[in-house]
């Protein structure tokens, strides 16, 4: 029985490892500038506000999607998952550097 133990033990501390790394990666996106920016921009727009209500909350963005969602050198691009009280939506973000 100790042997199961361990296995359990062993097998459930790596798949929280992987979900607080996650939960890192996704945290450090939504502190950026340019996340935040976009975001306060669709939270501020009367026509975003009419069609989808307040408050404007945004989801999580699917990491393992990385054709969509990543960060290069230069430049990075997300699909934001937006949802009000009356609808929900996204919001495609585009950041550039030089």
């Amino acid at each position: 029985m100790t042997l199961v133990k361990i296995g359990a033990v062993g097998g459930i501390a790596p798949v929280t490892m992987g979900l607080l790394y996650r939960h890192k990666i996704e945290q450090n996106i939504k502190g950026t500038v340019y996340y935040k920016e976009a975001l306060r921009t669709v939270r501020t727009n009367r026509g975003a506000v009419h069609l989808l209500g307040e408050p404007i909350k945004d989801g999580k963005i699917d990491l393992d999607d990385t054709e969509t969602n990543f960060t290069s050198e230069n430049s990075a691009h997300y699909e934001v998952p937006i949802r009000g009280p009356k609808q929900k939506g996204q919001v495609n973000l585009t950041a550039t550097g030089s």
